[in-house]
């Protein structure tokens, strides 16, 4: 069984979420087989759920910014909530599957907030280099947008040397 629980959907403008808001659980049904590979396994997971996640696998190593992976072990107190991250853990999951004679193998996915690409330390760095300046060397234009999804504030400086791009949690 696959529980993947989604973010929650953006916000309008001008409306609040309440404080303890959780997005619902969709919960699907899988049958693999143990001699599948790690990757075809979270390939059939996530066909299941129907949603595009990437991932890769790196040395043996799980590599992906927009979920987690853990499973547990229908009636079992040992194998509750185990993190999946690499072949090792696939094969060590297997290995406690076998050892019953009925398992029941539940995978939690969680999605992840995606970040983007620019980072707050750098903006800092910017932040403390421009405060030292008493005036600019040269005229900027910056350009402010906030992200509808993760409601963060990017902005754009540009001058005819260099161009930068800041975002703000």
């Amino acid at each position: 069984m696959v529980a993947f629980v989604p973010l929650l959907p953006p916000l309008t403008m001008g409306e609040k979420r309440r404080a303890n808001a959780k997005a619902p659980t969709e919960k699907v049904t899988i049958h693999a087989h143990e001699k599948l590979t790690f990757a075809e396994l979270l390939d059939t997971a996530i066909a299941a759920i129907a949603r595009p996640l990437a991932f890769k696998i790196v040395a043996e190593k799980l590599r992906t910014r927009h979920f987690t992976i853990t499973w547990s072990l229908f009636r079992t107190a040992a194998y509750k909530n185990m993190q999946l991250n690499s072949e090792d853990h696939y094969k060590s999951m297997l290995t406690a599957a076998s050892s019953k004679p009925a398992p029941v193998i539940t995978l939690d996915m969680k999605e992840l907030e995606v970040r983007n690409h620019c980072s707050d330390l750098s903006f800092f760095i910017y932040q403390a280099s421009v405060s030292r300046l008493s005036q600019p060397l040269l005229p900027t234009r910056t350009i402010s947008v906030r992200n509808q999804a993760s409601g963060a504030r990017c902005e754009k400086s540009s001058a005819s040397l260099f161009d930068t791009d800041f975002c703000l949690a």
